[in-house]
């Protein structure tokens, strides 16, 4: 279902706006399409020519409930904003940040995960993944997804919440799920050093996330919340590492020597 396209002054308007009879453009394909619903339909807009490779129209209600909750929650968001540099549609762009939300309710390839995040990296724009659970968060951890928890991301429940959480995953597979922590994207906080050590789990975001945001279990390691039940998950959790072949033979060879050393001394 698609609820926006483009006027003639090459802005954004909802389909409840819209006019009827009168053409607009689908910000993606540029086709000219039409706005039509009433009281026992959702106003939406239609291409008055079918276009199989435009993707508007297959966004989910929920896709455009989140989009339409963030340009209510985010102020001087704009909704769509077209990239033509690197051929993309920003979901949300918020200009006072120069960040792009990109909301995922559907699979996807690494090759398309990766391709977005880099084009939009060629920009010099920040990006923040909104996850569906539904798709996302589950056990088995998809290529993209592993590839997308090394950026800013967070997960959407169908309630709107939007949250974080503290996770234990290994390799493909997630061991270890905490509770959901409600974030506010309102205030974006960048991340600096700090003193005190995170828990392994966490370090990449610290090197990784551009910023965090209030709620998310960065906000909370930040702000002097007791992480020793964590540190204590993590310790259980997490797989004990072993010395690798290399350093076994060193080591043997070590001992070996350490002893021939202390025969010839006697």
């Amino acid at each position: 279902m698609q609820l926006f396209a483009l006027n003639n002054d090459n802005e954004s308007i909802l389909a409840q706006e819209a006019l009827r009879h009168k053409n607009y453009l689908c910000p993606e394909c540029l086709y000219p399409v039409r706005a039509r619903g009433g009281p026992h339909k959702r106003h939406h807009f239609y291409h008055l020519k079918g276009n199989i490779a435009c993707s508007q129209h297959k966004k989910s209600l929920e896709h455009i409930s989140l989009q339409i909750l963030l340009f209510n929650t985010l102020p001087g968001a704009v909704l769509e904003k077209p990239f033509p540099q690197i051929g993309r549609i920003a979901d949300v762009y918020w200009e006072a940040t120069h960040t792009v939300f990109e909301i995922q309710c559907s699979p996807m390839s690494l090759q398309e995960a990766t391709e977005r995040c880099n084009d939009y990296q060629k920009l010099g724009i920040k990006l923040v993944w909104i996850l569906h659970q539904k798709r996302f968060n589950k056990k088995n951890i998809s290529p993209a997804e592993q590839f997308l928890r090394t950026h800013t991301n967070c997960y959407f429940a169908r309630d709107e919440i939007i949250y974080d959480q503290f996770e234990i995953c290994r390799r493909s597979r997630r061991i270890f799920r905490g509770p959901a922590l409600k974030i506010d994207l309102r205030y974006p906080m960048e991340l600096t050093s700090t003193k005190k050590e995170p828990p392994e789990i966490m370090k990449k975001r610290f090197f990784q996330w551009p910023y965090y945001f209030p709620g998310d279990l960065t906000s909370h390691f930040i702000n002097g919340k007791d992480f020793s039940s964590i540190f204590a998950m993590e310790k259980k959790f997490m797989p004990i590492k072993k010395p690798s072949l290399g350093a076994q033979i060193k080591r043997f060879y070590q001992i070996i020597f350490g002893y021939l050393l202390e025969k010839a001394s006697q």
